[in-house]
């Protein structure tokens, strides 16, 4: 086909259409960047997808123009935190390959896309190729967390409290009711946790937001991450969480920040960064590899692992998904933020998820159960017309039921349920199989079937390793006491 004039297309004009799509400034393929392969021992054969349409392609060259946007907590529902892409004519959910923070806020050109139709926010656009409109806009590396722009001046010789080191987790979005001091009213605060391991050398203890950081590139062997601080992004900080979830093992810098002692309930307390409105972070551009940390064995007894591979099946609503046609990723969180991305032919990373061995003796599987320090992203985004990822949120007695369950146990249920779908379809309802948020008190059909089947051993605390106590007692209020003025 002949390259053909690039059109401008809308993201009103895509609402239209009711089909998955996908486009490009140019109909000539170009080559990209190899994508990288499973990161997992023993190695695994490469997945044969079930077959699928391929996402059709306009017949011309189309070009998308925008700009990028940090989610909105007060605007969209709490399990979805999205970056916002929007050009005037409409707003949509995004993910975007290659992200730079100075996109945000910024005018950017859409060179390659796919567009996915979703029921509840109209449409999902995956941004695969993407160029700045103006040269300088990708020249700053300090960002105003209050702001979320890019500035090109900053004074931290105020900056009383200060923190650099590498991002080893980032919890979920949560809301917990929250009462400063000694006062009884109290107010829903929303927020998440990110863990940081700081050096406790000179450099890395520096209170100067711009480290000399050629100096703590070339000296990387000779510094140690290995002293965790709890930062606390909190109120309209919290937009800032899909930009932390591709941080992780990056190193950063945090200036402005104040000290807060944090009590849940009487007796649990820990003391935190707490990010506010002069609050700085430097991502220094020298460093944009990972930072290897300490890797668990591969025993299967719940250590925490990363793995990157790819999507084969999603079960259960999306509680279930099938990784390289030999692992199953639990994703029965309720809090957890899953990208829409994670589609049937997608690579996704999965950071700081439990591998368990069920040794189950009719298959061969492994489990990835995730928790409050799970993060996944996505490194390919598929070419198939499959659907976007979406779960919703379920407070049924059997979601509470499958939550208070060690791995194992969980994906048992899930398999029951999977059964009496298919056996009592047309027969029970939906309601009287699984329950509803209505009914709290009446056990249903599946609760019944699991609490007499499950040994009494398998009915357990859940076996994740909570970033901090207020995330697994989201019913306690919190109490903040101020430790000090920054």
């Amino acid at each position: 086909m002949e390259q053909g004039t690039v059109k401008s297309l809308t993201i009103a004009e895509l609402l239209r259409h009711t089909r998955p799509r996908t486009g490009a400034s140019s109909l000539i393929s170009s080559p990209y960047a190899k994508t990288p392969s499973p990161q997992f021992s023993p190695p695994l054969p490469t997945p044969a997808l079930s077959p699928s349409k391929i996402l059709k392609s306009l017949n011309q060259p189309t070009l998308l123009t925008g700009t990028l946007y940090l989610p909105r907590g007060e605007d969209s529902p709490l399990k979805c935190n999205c970056f916002r892409f929007s050009d005037g004519s409409a707003t949509v959910c995004c993910d975007i390959l290659g992200f730079n923070p100075c996109m945000i806020n910024k005018k950017v050109q859409i060179l390659g896309w796919n567009f996915i139709p979703l029921k509840c926010n109209g449409g999902f656009l995956e941004i695969i190729r993407w160029g700045f409109l103006d040269s300088c806009s990708a020249s700053s590396d300090t960002f105003s967390i209050l702001s979320g722009c890019c500035i090109d001046k900053c004074d931290s010789r105020k900056a009383r409290h200060f923190v650099c080191g590498v991002v080893e987790s980032v919890s979920p979005v949560s809301v917990v009711p929250c009462r400063a001091g000694s006062s009884a009213d109290t107010e829903n605060l929303r927020g998440f946790l990110i863990n940081i391991l700081v050096c406790g050398c000179k450099l890395c203890n520096s209170k100067d937001l711009k480290l000399d950081m050629r100096n703590l590139n070339d000296e990387m062997g000779s510094h140690c991450y290995n002293k965790p601080e709890i930062v606390y992004f909190c109120g309209s900080a919290s937009s800032w969480h899909p930009v932390f979830s591709r941080l992780i093992r990056r190193i950063v810098s945090l200036s402005g920040l104040k000290k807060r002692l944090v009590f849940v309930g009487e007796k649990v307390s820990q003391l935190m960064y707490v990010v506010v409105d002069n609050t700085l972070m430097y991502i220094p551009k020298l460093l944009l590899q990972c930072i290897p940390l300490g890797e668990n064995d591969m025993r299967g007894d719940g250590e925490l692992v990363s793995y990157t591979g790819t999507v084969t099946g999603t079960y259960m609503r999306g509680m279930i998904v099938e990784l390289d046609n030999e692992l199953l990723l639990l994703l029965t969180d309720q809090q957890l933020s899953v990208p829409h991305s994670v589609r049937v032919g997608a690579m996704v990373s999965v950071k700081n998820v439990h591998v368990v061995n069920p040794s189950y003796s009719w298959t061969k599987t492994l489990i990835l159960g995730s928790c409050v320090k799970t993060s996944i992203s996505v490194e390919c985004f598929s070419s198939l017309e499959a659907g976007c990822y979406t779960m919703t949120c379920c407070e049924s007695l059997l979601a509470k039921f499958i939550d208070s369950l060690v791995f194992v146990a969980r994906l048992w249920v899930l398999l029951v349920i999977i059964c009496f779908r298919r056996k009592f379809s047309g027969i029970l309802s939906e309601k009287e199989i699984l329950g509803s948020t209505n009914c709290h008190r009446k056990l249903f059909l599946a609760d019944v079937h699991n609490c007499k089947v499950l040994p009494e051993e398998r009915i357990g605390s859940d076996i994740c390793n909570f970033i901090f106590t207020p995330f697994s007692l989201p019913n306690s209020a919190w109490d903040v006491h101020g430790i000090s003025q920054a």
